[in-house]
């Protein structure tokens, strides 16, 4: 992003009314708007969430820490499928990475099953209890419907807004039936709940967790934390 650039700004309400309205004069200006606003601020857009919404993301937050800190951790590390990738860095300018200072992170992948919509591992209950598979289902159903609604807001500046919805349908998979006859049993839109690392030495401080880098998804969700720095 351009270093004098900044991210526009819209509320949720705002952002589903340009993605769930009909075509139309004023609806084309409100897409054409947020697409200026888009260029200006580098592709950056920040989504202001109503207080429901927020509710949500706290109640993922308590489930993260839950999930890798709390006593969930603690009897279900051998049942939770955690997944690894390590994010090698460059050093020197020489485009090589370096194993001895490397990023990465720990997480946990969760998705819908496409035939009832419920949220996948399937055993996710069982393993962090249900109050926090519950919040882990919450999370991933508020960020597919608001990546959608920014995708589409977006796409119909060019495309309209009921072609536009019509390909996300397809675009951005999050469980729901796609008229595919050969479609996967779950969603192709995954919900990764991480924790990022930091290899230095034992005991030394922390001062950087992943490098700047680009996500090549379609849109990327990044949920404002209380740790500074993390968006």
């Amino acid at each position: 992003r351009p270093a004098a650039a900044f991210p526009a700004f819209v509320t949720s309400e705002r952002m589903a009314m340009l993605a769930r309205g009909s075509d139309g004069p004023d609806a084309a200006e409100g897409h054409r708007d947020l697409v200026a606003s888009l260029r200006a601020g580098g592709g950056c857009l920040v989504v202001e969430l109503d207080e429901a919404q927020a509710g949500v993301v706290d109640g993922m937050w308590d489930f993260i820490d839950e999930l890798y800190c709390g006593d969930a951790a603690t009897a279900g590390e051998e049942q939770i499928p955690f997944r690894h990738q390590e994010l090698p860095r460059t050093e020197g300018g020489d485009g090589r990475g370096s194993a001895a200072a490397s990023t990465g992170y720990t997480y946990l992948e969760t998705g819908v099953r496409r035939r009832d919509g419920s949220l996948l591992p399937e055993s996710l209950a069982d393993m962090v209890g249900r109050s926090n598979a519950d919040r882990a289902a919450a999370a991933y159903k508020l960020f597919a419907e608001i990546s959608r609604d920014v995708s589409v807001a977006v796409l119909a500046a060019d495309a309209g807004a009921d072609a536009a919805a019509r390909l996300m349908e397809i675009l951005g998979d999050d469980g729901g039936e796609i008229g595919f006859p050969e479609e996967l049993s779950q969603s192709c839109t995954v919900h990764r709940l991480g924790r990022y690392f930091h290899d230095g030495p034992a005991g030394g401080p922390a001062t950087e967790r992943i490098r700047s880098h680009t996500d090549w998804t379609f849109v990327t969700l990044v949920p404002v934390a209380a740790v500074p720095g993390l968006e």
